[in-house]
C-alpha cells in the first residue's frame, strides 16, 4: 500500500492479517477510580480484580491465541503518572512478553492527553501548567463529570518530552509492538496557543489575504474563536491550525517510535482527510464507534460499514471498536452503559446507553463486517470483558464457537481478505470543504446517500478532495449536498461529466466556495442537461442533523424515504455499469473487491441473520462458467456451496449471515 508518511508501515499491518481483542484497555486504578459500570469497564464490581488478573494470565492469552487472536491492545499509561502507574506497567511488561511467546502482538494503550492530577501532581508538582484551557481561562477536563481528569497542551514541550519517555519505555524497554494513543484532543486557548495561532495566520495569509478572507488589517491582536461557528472565516482557519499541530506532534512521536523499532506501530484515530490526504504518521487507523450491526423495531439498519469504507478509501488498515446501542436502554444510576439487554431490563429512568453482543447471530455479523468491507482486522471488541466474576465473554459456550468459528475461516482464507483493489464503479463524494464550512447540512445527506448504496446493493467508494485525479475510475460519482466546492473540484466535475462520467448532484451542490461565499450562479447549472448527470434539487437523502459536529456522535442510520428514487439516480448516472447485482432485500450487504492475487472477491452479508436467506441470485456477467465460481462461508460446514449458474447468475444457498464468492483471475468467458 503506498504512504503519504516518514516510515513505511510495518510490515505486519496488512489486510486481512489481523485478528484483534480488546486486552484490558484500562488498568485497575482507572476502574477503581472511576467506579461506574460500563459496556467496556467493570467499574468497583467486587469481583473485578479478580476478572482483571485472570485476563493477564497464560491461559487467558492461551485461549485467546488458539482461537486465532494475533493482536491486543492493553494498557500502558493512563494518566495516573509513570510512578503511580509502575505496577500495572510492570504487570503490562509481563503480560506483552506472554503474548509474544504466544504469536500475539501487543498495542501499549496510552493517553495522548489526560492527566490524572491527584497523583499525577506527586511527579509533576507544577502539571498544572501543561493543561488545556477553554476560552474563559478554565481547565479543560476529559468529560463533565470526570473531574480528575484533566487535558493536557502539547504546546508545552515538557509534557512532550514526559510522554516522549513513556513512549520510549513503552517500546524500547516493554517491547511493545506499537503506541495506541486515545484522547487525541486538542482544543486548548491557552496564552501559548493563542500565540501559535496568531503565528500561523500571519504565516499563512499575506496582507491581501487577511483583508480578503478576514477583512482585518493584520493578525496582531486576533484571538481563538470563543464560539464554533463555521460560517466565523477564523474558526475555519482554526479548524486547519489545530489539525496541522496535531499532525505535526504524530509525527515527532512516530519519529522516537521508529527509531527504537522500525517494525513498531503507531496506532490513533485520523485527524480528518481534509484538501491534503489522511494524517501522514499514523500507521494503523482506530474507528471508536457505537454501530455493532443491529435492526431495531422500526426496521432502522445500524452498520459500521463507515468507519471500515473511510479508512479503505484512505489506503489504511482500521482497528474498529463497536459496541451496540440501544436507545430504550435505562439508566441505573451507575453509568449510562450496561452489561447485557437483561441487566437493562432490571432498571428504571430513560437514557441510550452500549452493551456488548450476547447472540451468535450478533457476533458473527459484526466479525463479518471488519473483513468484508476492506479486509480491516477482525475486532471482537467485548471478547474479554467480564460476563460475571472473572470469565470472559468469549468463554460463553455459544459466543466462543462463533467466534471460533469465524476467527479460523479469516485465518485459513487470508489470501481472500487481502483487498488490493475495490472494484466498485460508484463513488460517494465527501469534500473536504464542504464539510468544513457546512458539516450540519452536508453530512447528513452524505449519510442518507451512503445507506441507500449500503442496502440496495451499490457498492460505492468515499472519494475525498484529494483524490479527484481518481474521477475517472467511476461510472458515477454522487455529490450529495456538496454545498463549498473550490474552482479546482468545480472544474474537475465538469472535465468528469463532459468526458461521460456520470453525475448525481444534490440541493445546494456548488452554491459556495472553499471559503463558505456565496456564488453568483450555480457552476454546474450547464451540466444538468447531459443524459448522464442527476440532480435532485431538494436532496431527498436528507436525513436529521447532527448535535454537535463530531461524526461518531452521529447515529440517523435510517433509510431516506426517497431511497429508491435515489438508488435509480445512480444507476441510471452509472448507465448501468456496476460490478454485479444482487436480488436481496434491504437488510444484505454487498462489496467487491480485487484481491492480492487477481481474484475478484464478492463479499455478502446478511444483517437480519436472524432469519437466513434459502437463496441467493448473484448477478455477474454472461457466460461465466459455474466451475469458475467457488462460493465459501463459515457459516456452512463443508465450507464451500454448491453453485448453479443461470442467466449469467451465480444461485447458492442458504445465507446464514456471510459468504464469500470468488471469481479467479483467469477466468474466462464462454458461451455454453
Amino acid at each position: 500500500m503506498t504512504r503519504q508518511q516518514n516510515h513505511p508501515v510495518p510490515s505486519w499491518i496488512q489486510r486481512g492479517k489481523l485478528r484483534w481483542v480488546w486486552g484490558l484497555w484500562e488498568p485497575l486504578r482507572l476502574y477503581r477510580r472511576s467506579a461506574h459500570m460500563a459496556a467496556y469497564s467493570p467499574g468497583n464490581a467486587h469481583w473485578a480484580e479478580d476478572w482483571y488478573l485472570r485476563m493477564h494470565s497464560e491461559e487467558m492469552v492461551g485461549k485467546l491465541a488458539d482461537l486465532g487472536v494475533n493482536c491486543i491492545s492493553t494498557h500502558f499509561f493512563k494518566g495516573f503518572g509513570v510512578l503511580a502507574e509502575a505496577e500495572e506497567m510492570d504487570r503490562a511488561a509481563a503480560f506483552t512478553e506472554l503474548c509474544h511467546t504466544h504469536g500475539i502482538r501487543v498495542l501499549g494503550y496510552c493517553q495522548w492527553a489526560t492527566i490524572c492530577y491527584e497523583t499525577f501532581l506527586d511527579e509533576v508538582p507544577h502539571a498544572r501548567d501543561w493543561v488545556q484551557r477553554d476560552a474563559s481561562g478554565e481547565l479543560l477536563l476529559y468529560g463533565k463529570s470526570t473531574y480528575w481528569r484533566w487535558l493536557g497542551c502539547q504546546r508545552h514541550e515538557d509534557y512532550v518530552a514526559y510522554l516522549e519517555a513513556v513512549v520510549r519505555r513503552c517500546i524500547g524497554e516493554v517491547g511493545m509492538d506499537g503506541v495506541e494513543w486515545d484522547g487525541t484532543v486538542y482544543k486548548c486557548h491557552c496564552e501559548l496557543c493563542q500565540k501559535a495561532f496568531r503565528d500561523y495566520l500571519t504565516q499563512t495569509y499575506d496582507a491581501v489575504q487577511a483583508e480578503e478572507l478576514f477583512g482585518l488589517p493584520h493578525f496582531r491582536h486576533v484571538r481563538i474563536p470563543t464560539t464554533e461557528s463555521r460560517r466565523d472565516p477564523l474558526f475555519l482557519s482554526l479548524l486547519d491550525f489545530r489539525r496541522e499541530f496535531m499532525v505535526q506532534r504524530l509525527g515527532v512521536f512516530n519519529r522516537v517510535i521508529k527509531s527504537i523499532n522500525s517494525e513498531a506501530a503507531q496506532v490513533t484515530y485520523d485527524m480528518d482527510a481534509g484538501p491534503w490526504g489522511p494524517t501522514p504518521d499514523i500507521d494503523l487507523l482506530v474507528d471508536e464507534n457505537h454501530d455493532h450491526s443491529f435492526i431495531d423495531a422500526a426496521g432502522v439498519l445500524t452498520a459500521k460499514f463507515r468507519g471500515l469504507k473511510h479508512a479503505f478509501a484512505l489506503d489504511r488498515v482500521v482497528l474498529s471498536t463497536g459496541w451496540i446501542r440501544a436507545p430504550s436502554q435505562r439508566r441505573t444510576g451507575l453509568g449510562d452503559s450496561f452489561e447485557t439487554a437483561a441487566e437493562i431490563a432490571a432498571f428504571g429512568a430513560p437514557v441510550g446507553g452500549l452493551r456488548r453482543p450476547e447472540t451468535p447471530a450478533e457476533v458473527t455479523r459484526d466479525l463479518a463486517e471488519c473483513a468484508m468491507f476492506g479486509g480491516h482486522m477482525v475486532t471482537p471488541t467485548w471478547a474479554t470483558r467480564s460476563c460475571g466474576g472473572d470469565r470472559a465473554a468469549f468463554e460463553q459456550t455459544d459466543l466462543h464457537e462463533a467466534l471460533r468459528r469465524y476467527l479460523h475461516f479469516f485465518r485459513d482464507h487470508e489470501a481472500l481478505f487481502d483487498a488490493e483493489e475495490s472494484l466498485a464503479t460508484v463513488a460517494v463524494y465527501r469534500g473536504a470543504h464542504s464539510l468544513a464550512c457546512d458539516f450540519f447540512s452536508v453530512f447528513p445527506c452524505v449519510f442518507g446517500v451512503e445507506q441507500t448504496c449500503l442496502q440496495y446493493q451499490l457498492p460505492f467508494d468515499m472519494l475525498f478532495t484529494y483524490q479527484l485525479d481518481r474521477l475517472s475510475r467511476y461510472s458515477a460519482v454522487v455529490l450529495a449536498e456538496q454545498t463549498c466546492l473550490s474552482d479546482c473540484e468545480v472544474e474537475a466535475f465538469k472535465a468528469y461529466a463532459r468526458s461521460g462520467g456520470g453525475l448525481v448532484v444534490t440541493g445546494r451542490t456548488g452554491l459556495y466556495d472553499e471559503r463558505g461565499r456565496h456564488r453568483c450562479k450555480h457552476p454546474l447549472k450547464e451540466l444538468f442537461e447531459l443524459p448522464h448527470v442527476v440532480f435532485f434539487p431538494d436532496a431527498p437523502e436528507r436525513l436529521s442533523a447532527p448535535t454537535r459536529d463530531h461524526p461518531p456522535a452521529y447515529h440517523d442510520m435510517r433509510l431516506p424515504p426517497r431511497a429508491g428514487e435515489i438508488a435509480e439516480g445512480i444507476l441510471a448516472a452509472a448507465a448501468g455499469r456496476v460490478p454485479c447485482s444482487l436480488d436481496a432485500g434491504p437488510y444484505v450487504g454487498m462489496e467487491v473487491y480485487r484481491a492480492g492475487g487477481g481474484e475478484r472477491v464478492i463479499h455478502l452479508l446478511n444483517y437480519d441473520n436472524e432469519t437466513p436467506l434459502d437463496s441467493v441470485s448473484l448477478g455477474l456477467e454472461e457466460g461465466l462458467r459455474a466451475e469458475c465460481v467457488r462460493v465459501l462461508s463459515p457459516d456452512w460446514d463443508c465450507r464451500e456451496a454448491m453453485v448453479t449458474m443461470r442467466n449469467g447468475r451465480v444461485e447458492f444457498g442458504p445465507l446464514e449471515t456471510y459468504a464469500v464468492v470468488v471469481v479467479p483471475p483467469l477466468a474466462r468467458l464462454t458461451t455454453r
